[in-house]
């Protein structure tokens, strides 16, 4: 698991941990404080899937809808 609550985080756990897996479940209006926004939360939880890999594997959740629409641009 990679938690986070400023831009950046997941970015650097991804450097540390070498992900050969990623799994984003969902996002919502979390951490909002530092992240900003809903974009900012997507964009930093996707910073897993950037961190993976080329071999890697990710596994998206379906709700909401902007979630798997933008792995999809990261992980075709």
């Amino acid at each position: 698991e990679m938690g986070t609550n400023e831009p950046g985080e997941i970015r650097i756990l991804t450097q540390i941990a070498e992900p050969e897996v990623g799994v984003v479940t969902t996002v919502g209006e979390t951490h909002l404080e530092k992240l900003g926004s809903f974009s900012g939360v997507l964009a930093e939880k996707l910073d897993l899937l950037r961190g993976l890999p080329r071999t890697g594997e990710a596994v998206v959740g379906d709700e909401p809808p902007e979630l798997p629409e933008a792995a999809r641009a990261i992980v075709p």
